[in-house]
C-alpha cells in the first residue's frame, strides 16, 4: 500500500497536535479525538504508534479509557532513529511556538 506525501504529512501533523496536547497533561485517545476533531480510531492508532517509539507512556485509566501523557526521559540509552529524531523534531517545534 502506497501512501501520498499528503496522507504521510497529514498524520505526521496529527501526531504533533497529540503531542502538543498531551504536553498540557495526560488524556484518553477519546478526550484527544474530540479536541482535536480527529476521529478517535485515527487518534489511537497514532497515541499506539507513539507509544511503542517510547514518546508517549500509559498515566492510568478514568472509566474504562486509558490515559496517556508524554513519557518522561529515562536513564536508558535510546536507540537512534525516529525516537530520537521525533524528539529533536517536537524540542524545535516547542521552541518554535
Amino acid at each position: 500500500m502506497w501512501r501520498t506525501l499528503d496522507t504521510i504529512v497529514m498524520d505526521e501533523v496529527a501526531t504533533f497536535e497529540i503531542m502538543d496536547e498531551l504536553q498540557k497533561g495526560p488524556a484518553a485517545a477519546k478526550e484527544l479525538a474530540e479536541r482535536l476533531f480527529l476521529p478517535a480510531p485515527h487518534v489511537v492508532r497514532y497515541v499506539l504508534a507513539l507509544q511503542r517509539r517510547g514518546i508517549v507512556s500509559p498515566a492510568g485509566v478514568q472509566g474504562q479509557s486509558p490515559l496517556y501523557r508524554i513519557a518522561e526521559q529515562t536513564g536508558r540509552r535510546e536507540s537512534p532513529g525516529i525516537v530520537c529524531r521525533m524528539r529533536m523534531i517536537w524540542k524545535c517545534y516547542c521552541s518554535a511556538s
